[in-house]
């Protein structure tokens, strides 16, 4: 996911990977960059980019829940 703030232009846009979009409406995004317009009139910006990142966690965590992995990634240097 991310979250993509112009802040000349004043936008906020909310980009998916596939696997995710087809989990999120598009009202549930429209409904985080309004909450984040919220905040940054208030100028709470820290605040409201941690609760969309909190509210889309929210979301996405039942379709894809954090299930613990040991050493996904090999820690082994490798020399080329």
């Amino acid at each position: 996911m991310l979250i993509y703030l112009n802040l000349s232009d004043r936008a906020i846009e909310i980009y998916l990977d596939r696997g995710a979009a087809r989990e999120v409406a598009q009202t549930q995004l429209d409904d985080i960059v309004k909450q984040m317009e919220i905040a940054f009139a208030d100028k709470k910006f820290v605040e409201g980019v941690c609760q969309a990142f909190r509210s889309l966690a929210a979301i996405l965590s039942k379709p894809f829940p954090n299930k613990p992995v040991q050493d996904p990634v090999p820690n082994t240097p490798v020399v080329l």
